[in-house]
């Protein structure tokens, strides 16, 4: 019998728990980073209305480098409430018995239910995921961009309000993914 390395067995074990089996795979990142660009960009339209008059033209490479690094931030947060939620949910649930029946048929059977249940926990913390940072992300937002903002000062450009009205919360979002929710 060969004894296996310690690595060799970190390995298998990091395999078989459930750490080892909730990876974010290409298609959630995917979802991820177009939902954060999107809820980046909404506020957008706001900061370029006649309120904030904010000239889109002449701040075009600020308004895109928020967009990307609010938008990276917030996919960043959106995985890590999934990934939260996924441990959480697949180290209390467990895929429904198999049924009676031959050895082989069983685990494949067992392996099936497992493999199903992962897949609807990880759409499930995927759709949870994306409505609680959403609806945390506009909060934040509103609060930052019409009240902290303006009570630090009455005459702050719209190019700094956008700019620090969309990163703020979603780098605080993106820190705190996992501790908030």
């Amino acid at each position: 019998m060969r004894h296996k390395s310690r690595d060799e067995l970190d390995q298998i074990l990091k395999e078989d728990s459930v750490q080892g089996r909730t990876k974010t795979t290409l298609h959630q990142w995917g979802i991820f980073v177009a939902a954060g660009l999107f809820m980046v960009a909404l506020p957008l339209y706001i900061y370029a209305s006649p309120m904030f008059d904010l000239p889109i033209r002449e701040a075009f490479s600020q308004v895109v480098a928020v967009t990307l690094v609010g938008g990276l931030l917030l996919a960043w947060a959106y995985r890590s409430v999934s990934l939260q939620r996924r441990i959480a949910l697949l180290t209390t649930h467990q895929p429904p018995p198999a049924s009676k029946g031959n050895e082989k048929g069983a685990k494949k059977e067992r392996e099936e239910a497992q493999a199903h249940l992962e897949k609807s926990v990880a759409d499930l913390c995927c759709a949870y995921s994306l409505f609680t940072v959403n609806s945390a992300f506009v909060l934040l937002w509103l609060m930052t961009a019409f009240y902290f903002l303006p009570k630090f000062s009455t005459d702050i450009s719209p190019s700094v309000n956008c700019f620090l009205g969309i990163t703020a919360p979603a780098l605080l979002l993106a820190a705190k993914g996992t501790v908030a929710f």
